[in-house]
């Protein structure tokens, strides 16, 4: 079991670790290299999933390398899109792991400053292929050959208008929106917190149905409802709810050390804004009584 902090010679970290990648990959990376992927997972990996970018924009100024999708569909690489995505998560079979602000870039690796650390602890394994599935089955569209077509057409065509020529090109992000709360600002939840039952938390966000609330950083509004005994948000610029499976556990981390921030909860649920916002109403109503 170890840890090991790194802030230089991310390629070494990288090529050593190919081995493992080439049979077993899971991949968080916001933008990507054609060439980096390939000194990385070879010409024919086993198991590779990826989640990145699919704004067009990042394609079109080279941030990001738009035939680096192609090659991993060519691999057979499953691959999805998030809006906004930062985090840099790599994991390789069930013995190694690297949580990092290095993209798969060469600049990222060979040039720029970046730090991360790389684990083949068994709890920290764990916590971040969660994160990644947790992330993945959220992520959408799964990426195919149609739609990467596509997408060449509309940054080729975008290239060339006169629009784009004078700086007022604007090209579609096709990622998943999930409404994360990027902010790392403490996010005060009001009254001195007590103890929450789930039984009494369940009956107040059945009184706030139908009401519009707002997260706890107050960035977005949403709904709450109760379904088949299970709480479910729907932000307001989305026609889907979402079940918050995990609400006891939450609930449990709140009461025992208080935290406030939404990425308190992030190894429990992306929904730790929604949920934070109605513990801040139930806390103060509480206080009240």
């Amino acid at each position: 079991m170890t840890y090991r902090m790194i802030d230089e010679q991310w390629n070494n970290v990288f090529e050593k670790a190919h081995l493992l990648a080439r049979q077993n990959a899971l991949l968080i990376s916001p933008f990507l290299r054609r060439s980096t992927l390939r000194d990385l997972l070879g010409d024919k990996p086993k198991y590779v999933r990826v989640i990145t970018r699919f704004n067009l924009d990042d394609f079109q100024r080279d941030a990001s390398d738009i035939n680096a999708l192609e090659y991993l569909l060519n691999i057979g690489a499953q691959v999805k899109g998030v809006k906004n995505l930062h985090s840099k998560v790599y994991i390789f079979g069930s013995t190694r792991a690297i949580v990092t602000s290095a993209n798969l870039t060469q600049a990222a690796l060979s040039r720029n400053a970046e730090f991360g650390i790389e684990s083949d602890d068994n709890k920290f394994l764990r916590v971040t292929t969660a994160y990644f599935e947790q992330l993945w089955n959220k992520a959408y569209p799964t990426l195919n050959t149609k739609l990467l077509t596509k997408w060449k057409r509309e940054i080729a065509k975008s290239a060339n208008s006169r629009s784009n020529i004078i700086g007022g090109s604007k090209l579609p992000d096709y990622g998943a929106d999930l409404g994360f709360e990027e902010s790392t600002e403490s996010y005060t939840t009001g009254a001195t917190p007590g103890s929450i039952d789930i039984k009494s938390f369940m009956a107040f966000c059945a009184s706030m149905q139908g009401r519009k609330l707002t997260t706890v950083g107050g960035r977005a509004n949403f709904y709450v409802k109760i379904q088949n005994g299970i709480l479910r948000y729907r932000p307001a610029v989305s026609g889907n709810f979402r079940s918050h499976t995990s609400l006891e556990d939450v609930l449990k981390r709140y009461n025992e050390f208080h935290l406030s921030q939404p990425k308190d909860y992030h190894d429990l649920t992306w929904n730790a804004s929604y949920t934070l916002a109605l513990i801040k109403l139930f806390v103060t109503e509480q206080a009240k009584l």
